[in-house]
């Protein structure tokens, strides 16, 4: 009886303790892994096809975590714009911080 009691003890701490956001999660892991090993390389390629110039304006619609965004507003500089869009709150958040970073 002690170890079931001990396993409840368990379950009823882990279920207390606040949960981590999934769709935040997902994010993290798309920027973390996707961005990382694939897309990188893609917005590489598509920044080297589109070639924007200084003062451009950039509009990346689904940017997802915004690695094109990102890679692009160098490029345009000062005098260009750069707009992300994306449905995905968490998607948009995951952007918010990866900003913030560089």
């Amino acid at each position: 009886m002690k170890r079931a009691c001990h396993i409840d003890t368990a379950i009823e701490e882990h279920m207390t303790q606040p949960q981590p956001n999934p769709a935040l999660a997902a994010a993290e892991n798309y920027e973390k892994n996707l961005v990382t090993y694939q897309m990188g390389s893609w917005a590489t390629l598509l920044l080297e096809i589109a070639n924007p110039l200084p003062g451009e304006r950039v509009l990346d619609v689904a940017c997802g975590t915004g690695i094109v965004a990102r890679r692009v507003a160098p490029r345009v500089g000062c005098a260009g714009i750069v707009v992300g869009v994306d449905i995905d709150p968490a998607m948009r958040a995951r952007r918010q911080l990866c900003l913030a970073l560089h």
